[in-house]
Formats: C-alpha cells, structure tokens, sequence
C-alpha cells in the first residue's frame, strides 16, 4: 500500500532515507525539518534564550498591571508569542543537546 501513495516531489528512496541520519537519531519524535531547526538553535546561548524569556514574561506582566488600558491587551498577546517561542526553541534546542551527549562516546 505504501507504494500506491504518491508523495509530491519525492522518490520512493528520497521517502525512506527521511528516517534516516538525524532524524533517526530524535527517536522519530521529531521530522528532519525539526531537527534542521535545533541545529540553528545550536548557535543561541541558554543566557540569550533566557533574557528573551525574561522579558517576554515581563511584557505579560506589564500587561495584566495596565489590563484596563487599551494597550493592556496588545501587550498581553505580544508577550504570550514571544514567551511561546522562546518556549519552544529552550524546548528543541535542550532536546538537541540531550541527543548530541547521548550520541558522543565519553
């Protein structure tokens, strides 16, 4: 059946080499796309991830004190984006440096 599925753009081979290599080695929780993304993350320090989360969390902060200004709510989804995303990039990237210690010999 998985023959009768055509993916657009992708060979048969090109299909199954996808688990392979690093996307393998996520323990196929995570696509080759994911994996891309950790690797830039790779560059960010864990102080840099946390100032941005800092001030994210600050941001949401400011906004519940000034809730009945009319930027109160402006401030409140701004702050709750910028948080989600440094959520998710401390997310990937500690799973990378879990990946990359367990793949090293020491």
């Amino acid at each position: 059946m998985a023959d009768t599925i055509h993916h657009i753009g992708q060979t048969a081979p090109e299909r199954d080499r996808h688990d392979a290599g690093r996307a393998g080695s996520a323990w196929r929780w995570f696509s080759a796309r994911t994996m891309r993304r950790a690797s830039r993350y790779r560059d960010l320090t864990w102080r840099h991830v946390g100032r941005h989360m800092i001030f994210a969390l600050a941001i949401v902060l400011i906004s519940r004190i000034w809730a009945g200004e009319p930027h109160g709510p402006l401030l409140l989804i701004i702050g709750s984006i910028w948080a989600f995303l440094m959520a998710r990039i401390a997310f990937i990237k500690g799973f990378d440096t879990l990946t990359r210690r367990r793949e090293s010999p020491q």
